[in-house]
């Protein structure tokens, strides 16, 4: 009998919809669907833009950093640390927000830039994570984490817009709208270019490392990748994969030194996991 898709996934909203958790889920879906569902209130808002990106990050197996069970491979762990201090100092400021509200005067308009940048990195985490996303809601219904994102991005471009027309009250309207934009600019600008050096400088090193035309330069090299490891770890199996292509037993010798220097793993169990 053929597998209806449709009757799969309606039995996994369905199961899931007896949790409490997940009812913030289903109103998300609700919205992205386009079926009625009741209005966000700001419980709900705190909800989808402190509580549950900070249970998703604690959660999550994937995106940002490998299960330890082994069963999924790091999807974008070389932006792990840009993404957990941008995301830190979006709900900071969120969370400022909801606190002084009104009384933020004129810097309601710094805080209406943040909380735009907010919601565009919201936005493009949940890009990314869609290919994932819609796999994963076969399984379950628990695909439906990956679009929790999206709708963290409305709540954090509403509440900008709140802050901004707020801040219209004290002071010019185009000063303001370029003092947001800057203060978009300012916030993702500078962490897009860190990041870009970092992959940069990291790739090069390992590179250095692979080619390993001295024994300082290739020390010099491993010493940059230690000190970039939270960027540089994805790149560590280029190095397994030039050590399993190599013929030179000396140079093999190295490459399985270094990888083991900086991963504390051996190169052929991790070429074993690799290849399966």
């Amino acid at each position: 009998m053929p597998i209806s898709w449709r009757s799969e996934i309606e039995t996994g909203f369905a199961s899931v919809r007896s949790w409490r958790f997940f009812q913030w889920l289903i109103r998300a879906r609700d919205r992205l669907l386009g079926t009625p569902s009741k209005p966000m209130t700001l419980a709900d808002e705190d909800g989808y833009a402190i509580v549950l990106p900070i249970l998703l990050l604690l959660a999550d197996p994937v995106i940002f950093k490998a299960s330890k069970r082994g069963w999924a491979e790091e999807y974008l762990e070389s932006f792990a640390p840009l993404a957990y201090l941008l995301i830190a100092f979006e709900i900071s400021v969120f969370i400022l927000w909801r606190w002084k509200g009104a009384r933020l005067g004129v810097w309601g308009a710094p805080t209406a830039g943040c909380l735009y940048a907010g919601g565009v990195l919201a936005f493009t985490i949940g890009l990314v994570c869609l290919p994932l996303s819609l796999i994963g809601t076969l399984f379950m219904g628990l695909g439906l984490l990956g679009f929790i994102p999206f709708i963290t991005g409305v709540v954090y471009t509403r509440n900008a817009r709140r802050a901004y027309r707020q801040t219209t009250l004290h002071t010019n309207h185009s000063s303001l709208t370029l003092l947001t934009i800057r203060t978009i600019i300012l916030i993702l600008v500078p962490a897009a270019f860190v990041q870009v050096c970092g992959i940069m400088i990291a790739s090069q090193a390992t590179h250095d490392v692979i080619r390993g035309e001295s024994e300082s330069s290739s020390r010099a090299a491993v010493s940059c990748l230690k000190r970039w490891r939270a960027i540089a770890h994805p790149f560590f199996d280029e190095i397994a994969w030039a050590y399993d292509r190599e013929t030179d037993k000396a140079r093999r010798e190295r490459l399985a030194r270094w990888y083991r220097e900086l991963t504390e793993v051996d190169v052929e169990r991790r070429l074993r996991r690799l290849k399966d």
